[in-house]
C-alpha cells in the first residue's frame, strides 16, 4: 500500500466484540497523553486506503505522547487488498514496533453478552 502521509501509532487494541474494548477505549479517551480517533472502529482495511484513513481520523498536529486505535474487527478481518494476512499488513502499515493489545473473554460470557445486545434489535427471535 503506497503511503504519502505518516502518523506514528503506538498501539492497536484488537480482540473480539463484546470483550471490553469499548470500556477500555472510554478509559483511554480520558487520558491527557493519549490520542484516539473520535470514533471507535475506523476500519482501515475496509476504507479507501491508508491516506484517506489518516486524513479522516488523524489530525496532522497531534501533540499527544501516545497515538492508538481500538478496532476488534482487525482480529477477524480478511485483507481485502491483498493475499497477505492482516497481521502482515498491520506490520507494514504501522511498523514492527506497534504494540497490540488483545482483549479476550470467557466464550460463554461473551455469547450471553452478545445475545443480550442482539435481542432488542430483533436479530434473535426466540428466547432460548
Amino acid at each position: 500500500m503506497k503511503k504519502t502521509q505518516s502518523v506514528k501509532h503506538d498501539f492497536l487494541c484488537v480482540g473480539f466484540a463484546k470483550c471490553g474494548t469499548s470500556t477500555l477505549q472510554a478509559i483511554f479517551q480520558h487520558h491527557k497523553d493519549i490520542y484516539l480517533p473520535a470514533i471507535k472502529e475506523t476500519y482501515l482495511y475496509f476504507s479507501k486506503g491508508y491516506d484517506w484513513y489518516l486524513k479522516r481520523y488523524y489530525d496532522k498536529t497531534i501533540t499527544k505522547k501516545v497515538v492508538g486505535e481500538f478496532n476488534p474487527c482487525y482480529t477477524m478481518a480478511v485483507n481485502t487488498r491483498s493475499t497477505d494476512s492482516i497481521a502482515r499488513q498491520i506490520r507494514e502499515d504501522f511498523g514492527p514496533e506497534i504494540k497490540l493489545i488483545f482483549i479476550l473473554r470467557n466464550p460463554v460470557d461473551k455469547l450471553f453478552s452478545w445475545y443480550k445486545y442482539a435481542l432488542p434489535y430483533g436479530w434473535i427471535y426466540e428466547n432460548p
